[in-house]
């Protein structure tokens, strides 16, 4: 075991059950598997720390030596920049504050922050945010509810419903626009067949975030009837549940777009309930059997 005290420079890696791994000031780069110390390092950045690690051999290949962190204790918090300076990053050094310069003409200088400490701050926010979604996704969504189980669809993954999609857009402060980009935009006759096209576009105080699409047809595949239909009972109701399935799908999509969720959840699975509640039971076999829907 050795003992040391240095500046964590970046923080790298931790991406499902794989480690993290802390690189500090004299190039040193030491992994971990431990939640806590992975934390502690990404809410530190630029801070002094003692830290002690161990080396063992690799399991598959013992030549090669693995440094695992043991113990991270902050000694000094990472202090920001002073308005007026200029923020240097040498290849081997933290960041480090220049000189304060006169004020220029236009003037007070800003201080200046290099594309490699942005860099950093931005992995470890995004280690932090993973980390808080897949907590708040198992303690809060519950199945048939927030999601559903894919493995009857034949996914490895959880199917996102509209519920947990909004829920994880309201965690992060988002709103969400939507747009008819293709499709009639009132009824159309009984048996018209269409399809329309929603774009939901995501913000965050006022900033664009990222966009969504979804889109949905006026006629689903009925099994029990064996052949297409309208999805209501009238061309008022048909449209409606159209555009109500393309927005929900566009809000799925944005949320898979603009977030970690799409680690988690993938969409649209739940397209099969919709068809079993139409069949009225009389296809319910088939649904265990992945398959596209018929347009």
């Amino acid at each position: 075991m050795e003992q040391r005290q240095g500046i964590i420079v970046s923080l790298t890696g931790r991406r499902g059950r794989g480690p993290g791994y802390i690189t500090f000031d004299d190039g040193s780069e030491i992994g971990s598997f431990e939640p806590e110390l992975l934390k502690t390092a990404a809410a530190n950045i630029n801070a002094t720390v003692d830290y002690t690690w161990e080396e063992k051999p690799g399991k598959k290949d013992p030549k090669k030596v693995y440094k695992t962190l043991l113990s991270l204790t902050v000694v000094k918090a990472a202090e920001p920049p002073l308005e007026g300076t200029i923020v240097q990053t040498p290849p081997s050094h933290p960041v480090q504050e220049g000189k304060v310069l006169a004020l220029a003409k236009s003037g007070p200088l800003v201080a200046h922050r290099s594309g490699i400490a942005d860099l950093e701050e931005g992995f470890a926010m995004a280690v932090r945010q993973r980390e808080l979604m897949e907590a708040f996704i198992r303690s809060r969504f519950r199945e048939g509810e927030h999601y559903m189980d894919g493995a009857t669809f034949g996914s490895k993954k959880k199917v996102l419903l509209q519920p947990g999609a909004q829920l994880i857009h309201y965690c992060h402060g988002h709103s969400v626009d939507f747009e008819i980009l293709a499709g009639p935009m009132a009824a159309q006759d009984p048996g018209a067949k269409y399809t329309l096209v929603i774009k939901a576009k995501v913000s965050r105080r006022e900033q664009v975030q990222g966009h969504g699409l979804g889109s949905c047809s006026s006629l689903i595949w009925s099994g029990r009837e064996m052949r297409l239909k309208d999805r209501a009972v009238s061309p008022d109701l048909t449209h409606n549940t159209t555009l109500k399935m393309a927005k929900k799908r566009a809000l799925v999509d944005s949320c898979l777009n603009t977030t970690a969720a799409a680690e988690f959840f993938t969409q649209d699975l739940d397209e099969y309930i919709d068809q079993q509640k139409d069949q009225e039971g009389g296809a319910q076999s088939e649904l265990t059997k992945p398959r596209f829907i018929k347009p």
